[in-house]
């Protein structure tokens, strides 16, 4: 399964609908707490249900698109947030397992529109996504919106 997760409703959106995918996951849409260790104390059965289910679809997926902008030179807030919250599940979900798990030999590919350039933002994530265990990550980028 290829899954789409977009930390924008903007440009980088139209850039997924471009390039298409089997799922999609809007983090906008999610609207995740800020993660905080106070914040996993006092979940509610709902947010952990909600983690499970994203944990899930991202574990379940081959391979994984993120369409994303560059922010003040890196990620998105909302794209750590949620990175944040799933590397938490098996704690929430009081289940065993190594959080890497759900990025663990998965192809990942970085995808970005941008006016300017988004260097930044692939260099720093693509080695997060290294770290979190991803097998292959790619990186396409772009400043001209021809998919609009």
């Amino acid at each position: 399964m290829k899954l789409t997760i977009l930390s924008t409703n903007g440009v980088n959106k139209k850039y997924a609908n471009h390039i298409g995918c089997d799922a999609m996951i809007n983090l906008i849409y999610e609207n995740l707490p800020m993660y905080t260790i106070e914040a996993e104390q006092s979940a509610t059965p709902e947010l952990v249900e909600q983690i499970e289910r994203l944990y899930n679809i991202v574990k379940l997926s081959d391979n994984i698109q993120f369409f994303q902008p560059q922010y003040n030179g890196s990620l998105p807030p909302i794209t750590l947030n949620f990175i944040a919250w799933v590397s938490r599940r098996n704690a929430l979900s009081a289940v065993e397992g190594n959080w890497r798990d759900v990025f663990k030999e998965k192809s990942v590919h970085i995808y970005s529109y941008s006016a300017g350039t988004s260097a930044n933002m692939v260099n720093h994530f693509s080695g997060l996504l290294e770290f979190f265990g991803a097998a292959k990550v790619k990186v396409t980028t772009t400043t001209s919106p021809v998919f609009v």
